[in-house]
């Protein structure tokens, strides 16, 4: 997960790192170091913070696959996620 993609989310929904901490189950000490750099989030945390922001996390995360494009989707910007979606439903078809 891209540091920077959080601090977009944070000031999109008004939100402090303190709040986002504690919404997600860490110390600020912790969330400090997620944001210099210092400690990694877990799988977990991760998908905690994209539920927080108003994004789904895999049905099955036990799918490879499924957790990867989920991964890679939380780096990209908005319209670059829209191209994505768009480009999977070409792909899929109109399911006719």
């Amino acid at each position: 997960m891209r540091l920077a993609w959080i601090d977009e989310q944070l000031d999109a929904h008004g939100m402090s790192r303190r709040e986002l901490a504690a919404r997600i189950g860490l110390t600020e000490a912790q969330m400090s170091k997620v944001m210099r750099g210092s400690r990694k989030l877990s799988a977990d945390e991760a998908d905690a913070i994209r539920r927080v922001f108003g994004y789904s996390t895999p049905d099955n995360p036990g799918d490879p696959d499924i957790s990867r494009i989920y991964s890679i989707l939380s780096q990209l910007g908005e319209q670059q996620r829209r191209a994505v979606v768009l480009y999977l439903e070409a792909l899929a078809g109109d399911g006719k």
